[in-house]
């Protein structure tokens, strides 16, 4: 992640927004104040979110691991024989 000032972003705000949207990379902005700031692309705050539901929704984790353990118990199977 890039961290730069308020007046960095300010004097070169489409530079850093073009640098954020292309290669997903996360910009720190910080303040005078501790306020700071971090600026996403909107794919990679999609990104996040859906991750954090994904993550929080226990019936959905439960699903994924049975499905990995089915997977791993398949793969095992497999390479015994």
């Amino acid at each position: 992640m890039h961290t730069i000032t308020v007046i960095d972003l300010k004097k070169h705000l489409d530079k850093h927004l073009k640098d954020v949207i292309d290669n997903s990379t996360p910009l720190l902005v910080r303040t005078d104040d501790t306020n700071d700031v971090v600026i996403l692309s909107i794919k990679d705050y999609d990104a996040l979110v859906e991750t954090i539901k994904i993550s929080t929704n226990t019936q959905l984790i439960r699903k994924i691991k049975r499905g990995d353990a089915q997977i791993n118990a398949t793969i095992s199977s497999n390479t015994s024989n």
